[in-house]
């Protein structure tokens, strides 16, 4: 398959426009068409980009190498992860981010990576509720005087 139909059809089948794929990529809508349309092709900084944004690899062979490669490649993506990743690109950075952190928690949670919660509460990070309370304590004996009214009022 020639590389414009390549781009094109990865694109039809992430049901992206050509402007979100060029604004995607950082070029022109034209420039897209172009592409698409075997006028010209992707340059060197430019075919990385397009890859990412569409979630696969340019056969720069045309079909000439082994035809078992397509086939490998759609195992590996589905189509729903893609649609996933094409909303998730929309998203404004911050929320980006927190969706990536999101994701990674859950994966290092399931792969057992982290630790669990029973193991992070025995550690002194976090002051235990009698530990707390005593630190208040303290905080209102240091008060002084407003201490003692409280006490006072509270004995009569």
């Amino acid at each position: 398959m020639k590389i414009s139909q390549q781009i094109r059809a990865r694109r039809e089948q992430l049901g992206a426009s050509v402007s979100e794929l060029a604004k995607r990529v950082g070029v022109s809508a034209q420039a897209v068409r172009h592409w698409e349309s075997g006028r010209s092709f992707p340059g060197k900084s430019k075919a990385p980009l397009v890859e990412a944004a569409l979630s696969f690899t340019i056969d720069w062979t045309e079909g000439r190498r082994a035809e078992s490669v397509g086939p490998q490649m759609a195992a590996l993506v589905e189509k729903g992860d893609v649609d996933l990743l094409m909303l998730l690109g929309r998203l404004p950075e911050p929320y980006k981010n927190l969706m990536s952190e999101m994701a990674k928690m859950h994966l290092a949670a399931i792969t057992g990576e982290r630790r669990s919660f029973s193991s992070r509460a025995t550690q002194k990070s976090v002051p235990s509720f009698s530990d707390r309370e005593a630190g208040a304590s303290r905080a209102i004996a240091k008060s002084g005087s407003k201490g003692h009214r409280v006490q006072k009022k509270a004995a009569r």
